[in-house]
């Protein structure tokens, strides 16, 4: 019988070192064998603890290095294992999922050129057979595309014209484009602020979701977006000249450098959102929610930072309180604006 847990430790070590390395291949090999592993070290933490409660094990010379040889380098490399095989997992998914990504597209396009091409969907009205289909197609799609594919099925449905102006061939009312990407997959990769890199005219977008898009340094002006979400979008340096922006949700919006002139927002909520260096000379805010949005510059450093442009401006109904941060000399009451603060 063994009376010492050190002459335990000498014959294990051994045998568990051994059975490490194929361990940590099943662990990469499989999942499953990670769990496995944990679950042969936890039935010897229990064979030693029933072991020393029975007094069949002495713990009296027993040092801290001896339980760190034993455990710690084998749960180090079974969890380095475990982390590796994850990784590898993810990274394979991912590539699979781009894959899949990448054959929806091409698949899409081929369907819309050939409805484009030959069957002259550009000239259809929105209630016709070939319209509702290209419709029906392009709602499935969006709704399995990431932002970037998502940004380009709009950039091809913009530059074909089938979505453009009043009543278009292609309704996209209700469009799910969520976290779309115009931006990061451009030839502008690099930072810093670089020229539009997009323009899209004359569209109007009524209940799309266009949360958490990045749109940074594109062209929408004469657009109309109603009833919509851009709430967390990310829209720096973005061109809405004339635009017409009604009824949505723009919390927390990052609108810096951006091109406001003569915009139009009415009944929108842009609590939070930022708008430093924004140029929103005669732009029409009006029965809009402007809490926590930072109009002025006066916390921010940086070359860049500057003053938000509010010549001729008109905040007429709109709500701000004492947390809304507009430049210095402005007052938002003689443009119309109603500090809420002051009615708590």
């Amino acid at each position: 019988m063994i009376s010492s847990f050190r002459f335990v430790i000498r014959n294990l070590k051994n045998q568990i070192k051994s059975i490490i390395d194929t361990t940590l291949i099943s662990i990469i090999q499989n999942p499953l064998g990670s769990i496995g592993f944990i679950c042969i070290l936890l039935l010897f933490v229990w064979f030693f603890v029933w072991s020393s409660q029975n007094g069949l094990l002495s713990f009296d010379s027993i040092t801290l290095w001896d339980w760190l040889d034993l455990l710690l380098i084998p749960l180090s490399l079974a969890l380095a294992g475990f982390i590796f095989t994850r990784s590898e997992r993810l990274r394979k998914n991912n590539s699979d999922n781009q894959k899949l990504q990448d054959s929806l597209l091409i698949s899409y396009l081929d369907k819309m050129k050939e409805l484009v091409i030959d069957r002259n969907l550009s000239q259809c009205n929105s209630t016709d057979s070939i319209s509702l289909y290209a419709r029906a197609i392009t709602f499935t799609t969006l709704t399995q595309m990431s932002g970037i594919n998502k940004g380009l099925m709009l950039r091809f449905l913009a530059e074909t014209g089938i979505i453009n102006g009043e009543s278009p061939p292609v309704n996209m009312q209700g469009a799910d484009l969520d976290k779309l990407d115009f931006y990061s997959f451009d030839i502008h990769e690099k930072w810093p602020y670089l020229e539009n890199t997009y323009v899209i005219k004359g569209i109007s977008f009524n209940k799309i979701n266009l949360a958490k898009a990045n749109l940074a340094y594109s062209s929408f002006d004469h657009i109309s977006i109603t009833d919509s979400d851009l709430s967390f979008s990310f829209l720096l340096g973005v061109d809405f000249t004339d635009a017409s922006i009604e009824n949505c949700k723009m919390y927390y919006a990052k609108l810096q450098e951006a091109n406001l002139t003569n915009v139009n927002i009415s009944g929108s909520d842009l609590r939070g959102a930022m708008l430093i260096s924004a140029n929103l000379r005669g732009a029409v805010i009006v029965n809009s929610r402007l809490e926590g949005a930072t109009f002025g510059a006066n916390y921010f450093t940086g070359s860049r930072a500057r003053d938000a442009i509010l010549d001729k401006i008109d905040l007429s109904g709109t709500t701000f309180d004492d947390t809304t941060i507009w430049p210095n000399n402005f007052d938002p009451v003689q443009k119309g604006a109603i500090n809420i603060s002051n009615n708590n």
